[in-house]
């Protein structure tokens, strides 16, 4: 969707309301680890009327769903990108039992648990997914990676960032031995807002993107940094398959 438009909730997972690519009223949702996108292309539905149909929906196979991302997603297993330049097919995705993790990352932030590692194919980059324990939809994803990938930051902090919906960015600085840190923070203009950071630690470059969720995700973020700064071994992450 290229204009958001109003969340709503059904069992404690967030969807949205907005307009598609071709200008129809739209609408996504996530259940079972799925993705569910519907558009009307003719005639005319009411916000209730789609949010009821999806309501209804079932999942039939509650164990694929539990899988883990490295098992069940085609992007990850045929390294089938949807984009030109595709974070997800840039590294090579495990599950976490299969990886010598040596004490580097937690098992859990929070109530969101370790759900595959991706593991650079090129470059010393590792991406990390969390996903939360109750509705294994809610996500949580992390990239360490060199300067070398670095993508750009924010141009401007306040509102108008990026074309699909705003977003509200600020500059933290948090103190970290004899220096600051500077944290580029951002949350999404809605009523359960996304989260996604971005800085510089260790020669690395440090991003995360926290899906929007019914549960305040600011105590996640304090989490992660925590996690990041004074505890994962990041000068020289060295993964390996078992």
């Amino acid at each position: 969707m290229v204009k958001q438009g109003n969340p709503f909730v059904i069992n404690n997972r967030v969807g949205f309301i907005g307009i598609d690519y071709k200008n129809n009223k739209a609408l996504s949702y996530s259940v079972g680890f799925t993705t569910v996108e519907i558009s009307v292309f003719e005639g005319d539905a009411t916000d209730d009327e789609l949010i009821e149909y999806l309501a209804n929906l079932l999942v039939i196979n509650l164990d694929l769903s539990k899988k883990s991302f490295a098992t069940v997603s085609y992007t990850a297993r045929h390294d089938q990108g949807k984009w030109g330049e595709d974070e997800v097919t840039r590294v090579k995705w495990f599950d976490p039992e299969t990886i010598n993790l040596d004490n580097t990352f937690s098992e859990t932030l929070l109530d969101y648990k370790l759900d595959s590692v991706g593991i650079g194919k090129e470059t010393n980059e590792v991406q990390l997914l969390y996903r939360q324990n109750e509705n294994l939809t809610d996500g949580c994803w992390i990239s360490i990676a060199p300067h070398t990938l670095e993508q750009d930051l924010p141009k401007t902090l306040g509102r108008n960032i990026g074309t699909r919906q705003k977003w509200r960015f600020r500059l933290l600085k948090i103190p970290y031995e004899n220096r600051k840190i500077e944290v580029y923070y951002g949350i999404q203009e809605t009523k359960y807002p996304a989260r996604w950071f971005w800085f510089s630690f260790n020669n690395k470059i440090i991003q995360c993107h926290i899906r929007s969720s019914v549960n305040e995700t600011s105590s996640l973020v304090r989490e992660i940094l925590i996690k990041i700064l004074f505890t994962w071994q990041l000068d020289c992450i060295q993964l390996r398959n078992n």
